[in-house]
């Protein structure tokens, strides 16, 4: 958790200092927004090929080496004399990362029982979330007392001390064991698992991004729609170490198929009264919140009991994938559709539902018990 928290840190972190780091490099806050794009790019590409490479060579010595690369190239943008430089270092924190989150996920698939793998995805979600939530806020105190490299050296402190816990977990046991074939990375459960991961993250992200476009329109201020979204991402770190108790308990697809009902009945509430009422529009985020979370860790550790644990690490890279995929084709959504003020917001939350209700749907063709099934 350690590991792969730092991941999202440092996407959302690094928001916040984009107008310092123009000011400081004299040139505009939007070229600085490449370091941003640049970031979740290759993220999105690479995490594939990382776990595959890891299911090669093995998952703890690839964490180890990306976690060694996030480190190192955290100082290198911290003392970054050059923009250029800066860049550089920052494709080369996203490459690390991108090798870190899968290897660090199939290493808790190898090592854990089956009946415990479902509270540690919970775990490791919660990290996750609580990273990304903590970016803008960590980022913004650390830009005030010591400026923008400070988040640099921040991470890179915080990579030492996941070294540190990281080098103590056993190593996987398929390590040097895997297949050449990516077949079974086709099993019709596992391409569930990244349809439904896809359409919920499309209808998180969307309404991520646009309620602060119609906040904005209302007169709220920063602090006020920063409190409102807590209420998504609140939902989110808390239901999911419950889902992913619920689901050693009760099997894998319940938890994912419940978690995404409740999210649309979220996006539902929002789409339908969320722009005009405020009330309804804090009760949708609580909900789409809760089933993301508590649907997420079931979700996760189905998708890697779908495949052999020789393939974990791939299966893990290509489900961060389509984590992706649904983010990205929600930003093309909005960037098309909404105009000045809170025009084109409904047909895009609309969108969001329908990536919500097609995640019900693709999660009922979940295995309950895959690991059991795969072995049989």
């Amino acid at each position: 958790m350690a590991a792969t928290a730092l991941v999202p840190l440092n996407s959302t972190m690094i928001a916040v200092a984009l107008p310092a780091i123009g000011s400081h490099f004299d040139m505009s806050a939007g070229r600085t927004a490449v370091l941003v794009t640049a970031y979740l790019v290759a993220m999105m590409v690479l995490q594939p090929v990382a776990g595959r490479v890891g299911d090669r060579v093995g998952s703890r010595p690839a964490a180890l080496i990306a976690l060694v690369g996030f480190g190192a190239s955290s100082v290198g943008a911290a003392v970054a004399p050059s923009f250029a430089v800066l860049l550089v270092a920052r494709v080369l924190q996203a490459v690390s990362g991108a090798a870190m989150v899968p290897n660090v996920q199939a290493l808790v698939r190898a090592n854990l029982a089956e009946e415990h793998r479902g509270r540690a995805f919970g775990i490791l979600a919660a990290g996750i979330g609580i990273g990304a939530a903590a970016g803008p806020v960590v980022g913004g105190v650390l830009l005030e007392v010591a400026g923008w490299p400070s988040m640099f050296w921040a991470s890179a402190v915080v990579t030492v001390g996941a070294l540190v816990l990281l080098a103590r977990v056993e190593p996987a046991v398929h390590e040097g064991g895997a297949v050449f074939s990516l077949a079974p990375l086709a099993r019709r459960p596992f391409v569930m698992a990244c349809a439904t991961q896809s359409s919920v993250n499309l209808a998180m992200y969307t309404v991520l991004l646009v309620v602060p476009v119609v906040l904005t329109s209302r007169g709220w201020g920063e602090a006020a729609i920063g409190t409102t979204l807590l209420a998504l991402t609140s939902g989110m770190v808390v239901f999911g170490p419950v889902g992913g108790w619920a689901s050693d308990r009760i099997g894998r697809r319940s938890p994912v198929v419940a978690g995404a009902a409740v999210a649309t009945v979220g996006t539902a509430l929002i789409a339908a009264m969320g722009i005009s009422s405020p009330p309804a529009l804090v009760a949708g985020l609580v909900l789409l919140g809760a089933g993301m979370g508590f649907g997420g860790a079931s979700l996760q550790t189905a998708a890697l009991e779908a495949v052999p644990v020789t393939m974990a690490g791939a299966a893990a890279g290509a489900l961060s994938t389509s984590r992706y995929v649904g983010s990205t084709t929600g930003t093309l959504a909005i960037a098309a559709l909404v105009g000045e003020g809170t025009s084109g917001i409904r047909p895009v939350l609309f969108l969001a539902l329908a990536g919500a209700a097609v995640a019900v749907v693709t999660a009922t063709a979940l295995d309950p018990h895959p690991t059991a099934n795969l072995r049989q």
